[in-house]
């Protein structure tokens, strides 16, 4: 006979009179809820998530999560050239940290640079 209610093999199992939590949270959310919950994370904490797996990292480093990130920080900004690169937004973000750290500027950034008084 076929059980009418049967197991989601992802969901939380009973063992040992105990829930066994080990299933992955982005098989069980599904996507869209596991991607929602990523969006209150901070950007450190989404890094941390990519390194969790190969699925987990498709979901941390999705445009949709980081565009709002990065158009948020750099509002603003008068000069950014990492926004202007065709990369994902994520990589855009980290290029926009490392250039953030940064103490000199080249001639060629000077002169490329449209300046604009106040």
């Amino acid at each position: 006979m076929v059980d009418p209610h049967p197991r989601d093999a992802a969901a939380p199992q009973i063992v040992g009179g105990k829930t066994d939590f080990r299933a992955d949270p982005l098989e069980v959310l599904g996507d869209d809820i596991f991607l929602s919950v990523l969006r209150h994370l901070s950007e450190r904490q989404l890094l941390k998530c990519a390194l969790v797996s190969a699925s987990w990292r498709t979901a941390a480093t999705c445009d949709s999560l980081w565009k709002p990130i990065c158009l948020e920080r750099w509002q603003g900004k008068v000069y950014n050239p990492a926004a202007a690169l065709n990369i994902p937004w994520k990589r855009r973000y980290l290029a926009a940290e490392a250039h953030r750290k940064r103490t000199d500027i080249t001639h060629e950034e000077v002169v490329a640079f449209t300046w604009r008084f106040r």
